[in-house]
């Protein structure tokens, strides 16, 4: 016990302490500081936690330097590392795509192994059942247990497919993708998406001859503003205006048009499912029947960010996947993949 009194914590310098086990691997007795709960053995240092290399800045109350806390599925928690005295936390969401697109350039910023604790081959394989076999999360279990002595469960799997949505994520960026041929005519229609009830509604711009979804946004209304927020994110993937602009007859898709464009562009306007002539809204109603039907095969979103994510992934696998009609990936046409991360590029190659 005099022993015990004498030895002083190595973080917080108290003599508070008390015996706490010994060590598994050295057989040393471990000791364990009451006011800050390190755990340290005599004559060492304790561990270094996790993360202590990032640079999250300071504490804007006490000036301590911030570390990671933990990591969620879109959230991080960061806290102060003077946890006695200052207790500041906060957690930083990864809802603004923009931002986090941004920050995924550097390759340390997440990997395979961060996410996956499985083989990445297991994993590859869960998600091809899900996204090409159109398995439910049950089916997939058991198709994976009569491989894997010890398969994952539904709830890991779906995670799976959450986390794959964030690499796909990164193949919108202009950064990655150099646009050569951009595309002269443009569809634009809008269809409805159901989250937990609620209608929402899906504005999507495909390329006529191309088939390649140039740009999409999901919008609570139904308004120019919505109209004129998708055409705006398409002139920046294209980095050309259309000569031409097809859809229906929508009042606020013809204002958001002409508040964009101001009338250098001609915006042709046809009926629903018209047949013949040379335009026609067709090929985006067929986009959004496949839409639909992944929706449907599934349950109905429970989040908007879930929404996103799934309609994320469902867009970067049709222009990924060569198609019957043109004999090619769609994104392929226009442009040219190039400086992507590895592993992005390797999750790519085991879908298409």
């Amino acid at each position: 016990m005099s022993n015990t009194k004498q030895l002083k914590c190595p973080r917080c310098f108290s003599s508070d302490l008390v015996k706490f086990g010994k060590c598994p691997k050295t057989g040393k007795q471990k000791y364990r500081c009451k006011i800050c709960k390190c755990q340290f053995i005599q004559g060492h240092l304790p561990l270094k936690r996790k993360n202590l290399s990032l640079n999250l800045g300071s504490c804007p109350k006490c000036g301590r330097r911030l570390h990671l806390r933990k990591r969620n599925k879109n959230t991080l928690q960061i806290r102060c590392s003077d946890r006695i005295n200052c207790r500041y936390s906060f957690s930083y969401v990864y809802r603004d795509f923009k931002r986090f697109l941004e920050e995924a350039e550097n390759e340390d910023f997440f990997k395979i192994p961060k996410y996956f604790k499985y083989p990445v081959s297991l994993v590859f394989k869960a998600l091809k059942m899900y996204f090409i076999y159109k398995l439910s999360l049950r089916a997939i279990k058991r198709e994976l247990s009569l491989v894997y002595p010890k398969a994952p469960s539904p709830t890991t799997i779906l995670k799976w497919v959450r986390n794959l949505g964030y690499f796909f994520s990164l193949l919108s960026s202009n950064k990655f993708v150099e646009v050569k041929n951009p595309s002269k005519i443009w569809l634009v229609d809008d269809s409805v998406i159901r989250i937990r009830g609620r209608k929402f509604r899906l504005f999507v711009v495909l390329g006529y001859s191309e088939r390649v979804v140039l740009a999409w946004y999901l919008s609570a209304t139904k308004d120019k503003e919505a109209v004129k927020k998708v055409l705006m994110l398409a002139l920046q993937f294209n980095k050309e205006k259309p000569s031409c602009i097809v859809s229906d007859f929508a009042q606020n898709i013809q204002e958001a048009v002409r508040e964009v464009f101001k009338d250098n562009v001609l915006h042709i306007r046809v009926r629903l499912f018209k047949r013949g002539g040379c335009f026609s809204n067709n090929r985006l109603e067929r986009f959004f029947s496949t839409i639909k039907e992944r929706f449907k095969l599934r349950k109905q979103p429970k989040s908007f960010l879930s929404a996103k994510l799934q309609i994320l992934i469902i867009i970067a696998l049709y222009n990924l996947s060569p198609h019957n009609s043109i004999k090619e990936a769609p994104l392929r046409m226009i442009a040219q993949i190039k400086n992507i991360p590895h592993y992005v590029e390797g999750v790519i190659k085991c879908f298409v």
